[in-house]
């Protein structure tokens, strides 16, 4: 038997600031980077689960047909241009290759700029090439958020039960038994899955702790009794689409034995749901609790900086716990990685043994960030090259570009010119950090650091430092989940939010035309999350309104023009999005009142226009203002008013 083998992975922060590239892909950042064809035997000592399934079907005398292995590591979403290159090549390959059933290594949690379930339509446009016979078996992360639709296209799924994941390989080994086994038989094997209420939060998911692990092992016993396979997983809690979450599922020829194991694995999950609750730490309080314990400790006290994980979406360039640790005072201390290129650059540029004066990481979409300026000891330089000798990507050749050790009053700081999440003891020794010789190490990671570094730490905490990746699912803004899903154990269940057209109708509202502009500009200009809409003027069935308050306007006259202005300006914007509910914030209104020199209240005026905002878009429609008094406007209009939104 021949088996066509691909892969394509992404693990999707709907919420982080940085979307995923092709070259992304090329690259691989977190995993090894993109190969083809037989360099996808390149991947054969490595730690992913494409590798265990070619190994165990070769070992049964079966070949393979290696089209393309991609993955790129966790951040926002994958861009249309990557995701339609990379599925394109799989789906052409599936096309027009020979082959007798396929085998996908996926993520699971992938979605596209233009699409909520990469895998799933991956599935689809697969199932439309090959037909309903063709078998296809799927693998899938731990962080799965799995579909209906990827269930209901392939013939068997499964998923990594470690986390960190040091069972990648074998997962594909797993798949490739469960490929075997149902070409071997007659009949297709029974489905029965079951969907967990609520939100799970990452770092309660390791299953080097309670729950996971009990619960894991448990799955493992109950798969022994007349199941084919059974699979968990708790989900990305992060990708706002309607089927983000935990799933439980199972196949088997006998559908009771499936239905008992999957109840039972349900129960044992959800009952107490508080059993996933997390305890964070705060930066400070958790940098001097580790202080102290260092005092006496023989091992390396570690400090996760959640959210700032690379692995979950994060860039890996937030200063709070290098702050933290100053601001303490830390001595033998280390952190990593911080993925500045530019800092790595200018360390290079200086040599060993030189102190530069720059400014340090920082993360411009957060708000509580900041670079850090200061002046570094450069004393390390590295190329960034080096192999992965821990569990979780055990061989794994990494390239993290121009790498320096910076020092800054007693802590050591790894710097890289790519970003990757700390999971390996490696990383730090790239640039000739011992990470067993530090006191205390902070580590830009949630939990695939356990797998390395748990054997040499004295203590671990998880520490909530200003990041993207927020750790609380329910601290997120979700617009997009299941209606009831709770956001977290135990936590309020999601109830959407109207949308924004629904209120329209509701407040009566209608919209109008996008009015063209009167001269030399264009309505409005986006600029990275930014839509910048041109002044508005006032009008009246299309006709400017024209008129001066305090002469022959009054404030209430104002009032009634301003709303009106305003619903001209959601017009623009439906103009220019294509989605009203796209829009995150309305940022800066600015209005211009046509008033004589005693007239004082354009305040009150442009309250017209604030005002519908706040009915039409709630908590997101409350901005910053200005508000001025002009002796005159173009085509005598009595109020104009220009508008800066956020839009997703």
């Amino acid at each position: 038997m021949n088996i066509l083998v691909a892969g394509f992975q992404h693990e999707t922060n709907t919420f982080a600031p940085t979307m995923a590239t092709y070259e992304s892909f090329v690259r691989g950042e977190d995993f090894p980077a993109m190969v083809r064809g037989e360099a996808i035997y390149d991947l054969l000592d490595v730690n992913v689960p494409i590798s265990g399934f070619i190994h165990h079907v070769r070992e049964h005398g079966h070949t393979v047909t290696p089209v393309i292995w991609a993955a790129a590591g966790a951040s926002a979403h994958v861009t249309t241009d990557a995701y339609e290159r990379i599925a394109g090549e799989i789906v052409e390959a599936v096309a027009t290759a020979s082959y007798d059933t396929i085998y996908l290594d996926l993520h699971g949690a992938m979605v596209a700029q233009h699409l909520d379930d990469g895998e799933g339509e991956l599935l689809a446009r697969i199932r439309a090439a090959t037909g309903p016979d063709m078998k296809i078996v799927v693998s899938l992360d731990l962080h799965a958020n799995v579909t209906e639709r990827m269930l209901a296209l392939a013939d068997g799924v499964v998923a990594y039960r470690t986390y960190p994941h040091v069972d990648m390989a074998a997962t594909g080994k797993r798949a490739a038994e469960m490929l075997l086994e149902l070409r071997r038989r007659e009949t297709r094997a029974h489905l029965v899955a079951k969907r967990v209420p609520f939100l799970i939060p990452v770092n309660s998911m390791s299953t080097m702790m309670q729950p996971a692990q009990g619960i894991y092992g448990l799955l493992e016993e109950l798969e022994q009794q007349g199941v084919l396979s059974l699979s968990f997983t708790p989900g990305f809690p992060a990708a706002d689409f309607a089927e983000c979450g935990p799933v439980v599922w199972g196949y088997g020829f006998d559908k009771a034995s499936v239905e008992r194991a999957v109840e039972a694995l349900l129960a044992r999950i959800c009952e107490p749901e508080s059993q996933w609750a997390v305890q964070f730490e705060e930066p400070d309080a958790a940098v001097q609790r580790a202080m102290r314990i260092a005092q006496t400790a023989t091992r390396p006290v570690i400090l996760a900086d959640t959210q700032d994980n690379p692995g979950v979406g994060g860039d890996g360039n937030t200063m709070g716990m290098l702050r933290a640790l100053l601001k303490a005072g830390a001595q033998d201390a280390a952190i990593g990685i911080i993925c500045d290129p530019a800092a790595a650059a200018a360390a290079h540029q200086a040599g060993v043994g030189a102190r530069i004066d720059i400014a340090l990481g920082g993360c411009p979409q957060v708000s509580e960030d900041a670079p850090l300026r200061a002046t570094f000891e450069v004393e390390a330089l590295s190329d960034g090259k080096f192999v992965y000798g821990g569990p979780m990507m055990h061989g794994k050749a990494a390239d993290m570009g121009p790498m320096a050790r910076l020092r800054l009053d007693g802590v050591l700081i790894a710097v890289s010119s790519t970003k990757a999440q700390l999971l390996d003891r490696n990383m730090y020794r790239a640039v000739g950090i011992e990470p067993a010789e530090m006191k205390i190490l902070v580590n830009k990671s949630s939990v695939h650091f356990r797998a390395d570094f748990a054997p040499i730490a004295e203590d671990i905490f998880v520490v909530r430092a200003p990041g993207p990746f927020i750790a609380d699912p329910a601290d997120l803004p979700w617009q997009h989940l299941t209606s009831g899903m709770r956001l977290k154990p135990n936590g309020p269940a999601f109830a959407p939010v109207p949308r924004i057209y629904d209120k329209l109708t509701q407040l009566g509202i209608e919209l109008p035309k996008a009015s063209g502009p009167a001269a030399a500009y264009v309505p409005s200009v986006r600029s990275g999350k930014l839509i910048h809409v041109s002044g508005h003027l006032s009008r009246v069935d299309g006709q400017v309104r024209t008129g001066r308050f305090g002469e022959d306007l009054r404030t209430a006259d104002g009032v009634a023009a301003a709303r009106l202005v305003a619903i001209d300006l959601l017009a623009t914007l439906h103009a220019a999005t294509g989605d009203l509910d796209s829009i995150v914030r309305i940022v800066k209104l600015t209005s211009l009142v046509q008033s004589t020199a005693d007239f004082t209240e354009q305040h009150f005026v442009t309250n017209g226009a604030s005002a519908l905002f706040a009915e039409v878009f709630g908590t997101r429609g409350q901005h910053a203002r200005s508000a001025f008094g002009v002796s005159q406007l173009p085509l005598g209009a009595c109020l104009e008013i220009e508008l800066i939104v956020e839009v997703a």
